[in-house]
C-alpha cells in the first residue's frame, strides 16, 4: 500500500508568489516532502528544480512520467508543475527539493541590454519554455554547483550562479519535456484536464 500526501492533487494550479533571497538576485530554498510548497503550480519566474531522494511521477505541462534522485529541471514561466513522491513505508523525505527562481529582470537580462556573453543562457531560457530535463556528463556537476549555492552570497554566489548556467547550456544532455502544442493557458479547458489528470493520478500513484 503507498501512503499518499493530504494534499487535494485534483486541484488546480496555484500562483506562487516568490521573494528574491535579500542581497541576491534569486530565490534558493529546500524543503521536506510534503509541504505546503510541494503542490501544483506555476508563477512567472524560471525554476531549475533538483529531486534529492524519492521517485514518483513529475507533472510539468503536458508531460507526466517518473523521476528518480537526481531528477533536475529547468521550468520556464508559467507552466505549471509539481512532484508526487510515493512515500511507501514513511511519511517523510527530508530535504526532497532544491529549488532555485529567478526572472531575466532579476539577473540582469533587461530589453536586450545584456552582455553579449549571455546568448548561451538566453538560449537556454528561450528552451526552457518547453520545459528542460538534464541528464549526461555535466548533470552531476550542475547539481554539485546548485547545492554549493546554499552556502553561498554575494559576488560569488552570482558567479556561481553563471557558472551553473554555462554547465547546463553546455555540458548537459536536455531534452523537452512538454509537448511542441502545449500552451501554458489556464483557461477552464486546460484546469479541466488538469483535474482529470491528477484525479488519475491520486489514485493510482
Amino acid at each position: 500500500h503507498l501512503l499518499m500526501t493530504q494534499h487535494n492533487y485534483t486541484q488546480r494550479p496555484d500562483l506562487e508568489i516568490i521573494i528574491n533571497n535579500p542581497g541576491q538576485s534569486f530565490r534558493l530554498h529546500q524543503h521536506d516532502y510534503p509541504s505546503p510548497l510541494a503542490k501544483l503550480n506555476y508563477h512567472p519566474e524560471y525554476e531549475l528544480h533538483l529531486i534529492t531522494d524519492s521517485q514518483g511521477i513529475l507533472y510539468i505541462g503536458d508531460c507526466i512520467e517518473e523521476f528518480y534522485p537526481g531528477n533536475l529541471c529547468l521550468i520556464g514561466p508559467n507552466i505549471p508543475h509539481t512532484w508526487i513522491s510515493r512515500l511507501r513505508t514513511r511519511t517523510e523525505v527530508p530535504g526532497r527539493d532544491v529549488a532555485l527562481q529567478f526572472t531575466q529582470e532579476s539577473i540582469g537580462m533587461k530589453g536586450g541590454q545584456c552582455p553579449p556573453e549571455y546568448a548561451e543562457l538566453e538560449a537556454l531560457l528561450l528552451e526552457s519554455r518547453f520545459g528542460l530535463i538534464f541528464g549526461g556528463a555535466g548533470q552531476q556537476e550542475a547539481i554539485d554547483l546548485l547545492l554549493d549555492l546554499k552556502g553561498q552570497g554575494g559576488l560569488a554566489a552570482f558567479a556561481t550562479f553563471l557558472k551553473l548556467m554555462s554547465i547546463l547550456a553546455n555540458k548537459c544532455d536536455a531534452r523537452r519535456a512538454v509537448s511542441s502544442q502545449y500552451s501554458p493557458s489556464l483557461s477552464d479547458k486546460s484546469t479541466r484536464w488538469m483535474d482529470t489528470i491528477f484525479a488519475e493520478l491520486s489514485e493510482n500513484v
